[in-house]
């Protein structure tokens, strides 16, 4: 290997501009042999000759160094050169419009199209494609359907959450949960999130039919179990819900207590946690506890009139007149 090493030297130290491409990777591979900007150095003199892929590596640690613009000028010898992982990296800054080049939606998606082979470029495309046409479609729509589909395919979980969406979107109930559920077992956030939020969603259907039918016992050992692991807030709405109420008489409360919070307290803390992780509809029913806690009648127009608000802490502020209660997003004491 020593030989070989030393072969390969001379023929980088000669001008090869393969060669010097070799020893860049061999420096990047086995640190302990050089300092560690030997390989970035070899490679710059590889890419100084035009080589595609050292000219992707030189622009690649350009823009892990904060230079931009060099980093955009090498992307573009790349892509001059045929390399397509250039177009892919100058299609990021046409993107975004950073490296000092406009922002071009149109530009990045042809540099994604033209590196469509790999699949983060395949999903770029159809983001492009989507950004430039908005709702509608054109000629190029079924292409970009097939370059997400192959982004999807190829494992992307980006690329396997949108298509799992446009599936839902278009009522395809057993390719959207296949998609989605492959970008949740990659722990892609949107797609966990989004089944999470559907199977609580589906539980608030049986929760509505247990109520109806007066099984409230095990409605209230649900909701214990469910509120423990609650990601969307669907069981804290409930659970503020069955406090409201108090179904059945199971909940063991006594409102004339004055070293407790009351009930309807209770259920505010509730519905200030559901609504604080991002679930909707516990803002009315917070807003209706929220004005019998202070004596206020609940009518339409009182409900109306209140204020929300957040502190610079993220508090939930409701406000009506004069009277303004902070609701500080943890699970209530019970």
């Amino acid at each position: 290997m020593d030989q070989q090493l030393e072969i390969l030297q001379q023929r980088a130290e000669n001008g090869e501009a393969e060669a010097q491409w070799e020893l860049a990777q061999y420096y990047w591979e086995n640190p302990e042999c050089r300092t560690p900007y030997d390989g970035i150095d070899w490679a710059r003199k590889a890419a100084e000759q035009g080589h595609p892929e050292a000219e992707v590596a030189v622009g690649n640690f350009c823009e892990d160094h904060l230079d931009e613009p060099q980093a955009a000028m090498w992307y573009k010898r790349a892509a001059e050169h045929g390399n397509v992982l250039g177009d892919y990296y100058l299609g990021l800054l046409y993107k975004k419009g950073q490296g000092g080049l406009p922002r071009d939606p149109e530009r990045a998606e042809q540099c994604f199209l033209r590196a469509s082979k790999y699949v983060e470029a395949a999903y770029e495309y159809y983001e492009c494609y989507q950004e430039r046409v908005g709702d509608g479609e054109d000629d190029g729509w079924e292409q970009a359907i097939r370059a997400l589909m192959k982004s999807a395919d190829g494992g992307y979980a980006p690329a396997q959450y949108t298509l799992g969406m446009l599936y839902e979107s278009a009522g395809s109930s057993k390719e959207a949960q296949s998609y989605l559920k492959a970008a949740a077992d990659q722990k892609y956030p949107l797609a966990v999130k989004h089944l999470k939020a559907a199977a609580d969603q589906k539980y608030a259907v049986v929760h509505t039919g247990l109520i109806n039918s007066g099984d409230y016992e095990t409605v209230l050992a649900h909701l214990k179990r469910g509120i423990k692991r609650d990601g969307t807030g669907v069981y804290s709405y409930l659970y503020g819900d069955f406090w409201e109420h108090n179904y059945g008489g199971l909940l063991p409360w006594d409102d004339n207590r004055p070293d407790i919070a009351s009930r309807i307290n209770m259920a505010a803390g509730w519905y200030a946690y559901s609504y604080m992780r991002g679930y909707e509809p516990a803002l009315e029913p917070l807003l209706r506890c929220f004005l019998i806690e202070n004596r206020i009648e609940p009518t339409p127009e009182n409900i109306a009139a209140v204020e929300v608000s957040r502190d610079r802490k993220e508090n939930l502020l409701l406000t009506h007149g004069n009277t303004t209660t902070t609701y500080f997003g943890i699970k209530p004491n019970f």
